[in-house]
């Protein structure tokens, strides 16, 4: 529709120029003339103001790539900030189970543990 304006504007404002170039342009024709001219500025503001509403309806969208990938690298920082910070804040020492009641290795039984074995032990096993 906006396009369908504009043709016929720049029609008119053709014809016109013609008529002031052969010498045969009245008053009235002169005024319709800025009068075309400031028909056609506004129509061009409100298509680029449109042009413009719709860039940023999709850059909300979308976003931007570059903007999604350095949103994602500060996320990345955040959430390994917020462990350290989880880690670094719990003061208190570690408390293991007491190991006075466990059992330890007899010194034949850790020496069978640190011996190499055989491919016929396996096979044997298997």
């Amino acid at each position: 529709m906006k396009q369908a304006e504009k043709k016929s504007i720049l029609a008119l404002l053709k014809s016109l120029d013609e008529k002031i170039d052969a010498g045969q342009a009245s008053e009235d024709d002169r005024m319709l003339r800025v009068n075309s001219w400031h028909e056609l500025d506004n129509l061009e503001k409100l298509v680029s103001m449109n042009l413009i509403q719709k860039a940023r309806i999709r850059w909300d969208v979308e976003g931007d790539e570059n903007s999604k990938f350095f949103h994602g690298i500060i996320n990345s920082k955040r959430k390994s900030q917020s462990i350290q910070e989880k880690l670094s804040c719990h003061d208190s020492p570690v408390i293991l189970p007491s190991m006075s009641s466990a059992k330890s290795l007899s010194d034949s039984d850790r020496h069978l543990l640190d011996s190499m074995v055989s491919l016929e032990e396996i096979e044997n096993a298997v």
